[in-house]
């Protein structure tokens, strides 16, 4: 039977693999201005319904796991171990997760923005129990930059990233917040998209190639 991932599958969701078009392709790489204009880019194809990025690669498994705890509380006694993901603007309508509360990511959510994260609704149910979630501040590892998150959103639980686990726990950050600017993957939705038409207009900025 099928399996029930919590996604949406009524169009086509393509991932690609970008890789650096040539040595050093990456460096000096303005990720706050480079994500939109590459995606920008892609959603204007025929065909293309929305598109967006993810650190982790969807169905692949892995990820980062980290401990989630309420900000301020110690995470031996409170915290709660989870898949962080980070991803931006348009990735939950791309791949077809629900929005529960709150609000998606923004463009504004940058290197330069507050910082803020997005729970699956397993996780902050298991955080925050009845009260609501949003406005609260999370801890999400040990990276100080990650020490009080603000919940901006609440989306429905789904499994993106290892289909066979039943664990649902998931933070997602910024992909623009992330200090890796490389080997992120394009996520497409779409009907009829031309593999072509996406490999060039990725290429055409000369960063990477696909």
């Amino acid at each position: 039977g099928a399996l029930d991932t919590g996604i949406d599958r009524s169009e086509d969701v393509l991932v690609a693999y970008p890789a650096p078009a040539r040595p050093g392709a990456y460096d000096g790489l303005d990720n706050d201005a480079y994500y939109p204009q590459v995606l920008e880019r892609i959603e204007a194809l025929p065909g293309v319904e929305r598109a967006s990025v993810s650190l982790l690669k969807p169905g692949a498994g892995g990820g980062f796991r980290d401990v989630v705890a309420r900000f301020g509380e110690t995470a031996d006694t409170a915290g709660v171990t989870a898949t962080r993901s980070p991803v931006a603007p348009g990735f939950f309508a791309t791949v077809g997760v629900p929005v529960a509360q709150g609000r998606d990511f923004e463009w504004r959510d940058n290197s330069g923005g507050a910082r803020v994260t997005i729970l699956s609704e397993s996780l902050a149910r298991r955080l925050f129990g009845r009260t609501d979630p949003l406005g609260q501040r999370v801890r999400v590892g040990v990276d100080p930059s990650r020490e009080a998150l603000e919940v901006i959103g609440i989306v429905a639980d789904a499994r993106l990233y290892n289909l066979k686990s039943p664990d649902v726990l998931a933070a997602y950050t910024p992909a623009l917040q992330d200090p890796n600017p490389s080997y992120k993957c394009l996520v497409v939705r779409g009907n009829n998209v031309s593999l072509t038409a996406l490999k060039a207009s990725v290429e055409s900025l000369g960063r990477e190639q696909i």
